[in-house]
């Protein structure tokens, strides 16, 4: 795949040995510095565009309408590729057979399956509670709880915000360490998606502050 000159250096750069990058730590000045519906990541023209792809042709159905209608393949489809992200080795047809029969795949570690079963979980709670959830203290920690059950040590751990040091392995960034920290920026964080009005400038934010 051609890239890039800055791409080439970005590659280049997460190729170094860990011990050779620069540690780093969370940039606050990200939601500091950010104003919700005054600072943008789109340009007028883009979020122009994008609101006008994204106006429903149809009358407006309660929330949740479609991902009802499509739940059962949405249920596995979803579930095998977000648990993919996290290393999962079970094929579609194994996901398949898991969610629909509950056989879990010949050779695999069960707590794959835990993973997938949580993923279907979660998902099931999206879009039974579609009319009560947000982006808020509620809907996150619930998903938290949904996607963790089983999987961590400290089974106290899940559903609520981290309240001990943690690591990445190869990587060179710290994550906050400070509970009292933690607790700040995860209530500014969803005070500030809570105040955006516009669908694709949260997305775009979105996807920027997952990637600091």
């Amino acid at each position: 795949m051609p890239l890039s000159s800055a791409g080439l250096a970005i590659r280049d750069l997460i190729r170094r040995p860990t011990e050779a990058r620069k540690p780093v730590g969370y940039d606050r000045g990200f939601l500091d510095d950010y104003r919700p519906n005054v600072s943008f990541y789109l340009s007028p023209r883009e979020r122009a565009h994008l609101a006008e792809v994204g106006r429903p042709q149809s009358p407006i159905q309660p929330a949740g309408t479609y991902a009802r209608q499509i739940l059962n393949r949405l249920l596995i489809d979803l579930a095998w590729n977000s648990s993919r992200l996290e290393g999962n080795t079970y094929s579609l047809l194994d996901t398949r057979r898991l969610i629909e029969l509950g056989e879990q795949a010949e050779g695999r570690a069960h707590l794959e399956a835990q993973m997938i079963l949580n993923h279907k979980d979660a998902i099931e709670f999206l879009v039974s509670a579609a009319g009560d959830i947000g982006f808020n203290r509620y809907t996150i920690l619930n998903l938290h709880a949904l996607l963790a059950n089983n999987l961590l040590a400290d089974t106290t751990a899940a559903g609520r915000l981290r309240y001990i040091a943690v690591g990445i392995e190869h990587s060179a960034f710290h994550p906050l360490e400070m509970p009292q920290l933690i607790v700040e920026c995860f209530d500014q964080l969803l005070a500030t998606a809570e105040a955006m009005i516009r669908p694709s400038e949260f997305a775009a934010w979105r996807e920027v502050w997952d990637a600091r």
